[in-house]
């Protein structure tokens, strides 16, 4: 049978800890960590985890930029594509 009160006291000491995590990120960051700690408190509270398969698009070219992205593990390839006319230089 659960204990319902010490599961949720589980889940604040979990949360916690994600949210102690998240800040440890948010300090390593050119310019974020530059802010006071209650702006990147409520950053904190604003960030979401994705986990992306092998060669899928965080991004494409041309796209509305509505994120930032934090790359805490792994790797990414940025690429432009070349337009060529008749010939000449790419554009």
């Amino acid at each position: 049978m659960f204990n319902k009160k010490a599961l949720i006291k589980v889940n604040k000491v979990k949360d916690a800890n994600i949210l102690d995590y998240k800040m440890k990120i948010l300090e390593k960051v050119p310019y974020i960590s530059e802010l006071g700690p209650s702006i990147r408190k409520r950053l904190v509270g604003k960030l979401k985890e994705e986990t992306r398969i092998r060669f899928s698009y965080l991004y494409r070219e041309g796209e509305l930029a509505d994120k930032v992205y934090l790359i805490v593990k792994g790797q990414f390839l940025v690429s432009k594509k070349l337009v060529y006319c008749g010939g000449k230089d790419p554009v």
